[in-house]
């Protein structure tokens, strides 16, 4: 009897826990693939990994380990399972903030493409600037070259001898609608996907965006995809669709 209520209390335990660490991923779930990473950005950024990672951690070895150390002694308990939640939030902590500075915080056209920038990509010296949207979804941007030519002079070498890119200077961000006339002008064909897509895949892609026009190449660390944008040059949205071969 006093076995059966022993391996009942340890299920409890275990069970409690498991549900804590279910919250606890739910609500990753939701910063990761509906704020910061948003579909086909989890794709092109790769980002499923590194979250199934940590949800193996803090959803299953949690719980195991309290099964593994559930004592009669309360007290004893108590204190074992409090060092296993430090050590899971931790790892939680650190994975998200691993997660959110990897995250695709802008979508940012230069000169005939769009690039995804991290807040861990920016080159700023104001970190208030690169935090202060962490719960914003990716934000469409344009980088402009400085009007002052010695200064422009600069960011271009910047680019070509550090490999610093515009992209990466909050500095020079402008909203994306500043630059609608230089997007329209080199925008792509819809029918240059066929190139590179098949045609299941591109009509499956664009059954959300009947008011696309054209594309540009969006360029990302894991896969590079394709930005949709309307007859006025406005974006709609990220495909999951190959711009090159």
């Amino acid at each position: 009897m006093i076995n059966k209520i022993f391996i009942l209390d340890r299920l409890k335990a275990i069970g409690c826990h498991f549900v804590f660490s279910i919250i606890l991923g739910g609500v990753a779930l939701y910063l990761v693939f509906f704020l910061w990473y948003p579909y086909p950005l989890n794709i092109a950024m790769g980002v499923t990994k590194i979250y199934l990672t940590m949800l193996f951690i803090d959803v299953f070895l949690g719980p195991i380990f309290t099964g593994i150390i559930f004592k009669e002694n309360k007290k004893k308990f108590i204190i074992d399972l409090s060092f296993i939640l430090i050590l899971q939030l931790t790892a939680y902590g650190y994975g998200l903030y691993t997660m959110s500075i990897g995250r695709a915080a802008w979508l940012v056209f230069v000169v005939d493409d769009i690039e995804v920038v991290s807040p861990i990509d920016v080159h700023s010296n104001d970190k208030n600037d690169i935090n202060k949207n962490l719960l914003a979804p990716p934000e469409w941007i344009a980088a402009t070259y400085s009007k002052n030519p010695k200064i422009a002079a600069q960011q271009k070498e910047d680019e070509i001898f550090k490999g610093i890119s515009l992209a990466t200077r909050l500095e020079v961000f402008h909203p994306i609608t500043t630059r609608s006339d230089d997007i329209l002008k080199k925008v792509k064909s819809l029918k240059q996907l066929n190139e590179f897509n098949s045609q299941d895949q591109i009509l499956k892609e664009l059954k959300n965006y009947n008011t696309a026009t054209g594309w540009l190449p969006v360029k990302a660390p894991q896969y590079d995809m394709v930005a949709l944008f309307d007859a006025h040059g406005q974006p709609l949205g990220v495909a999951n669709l190959r711009p090159w071969n």
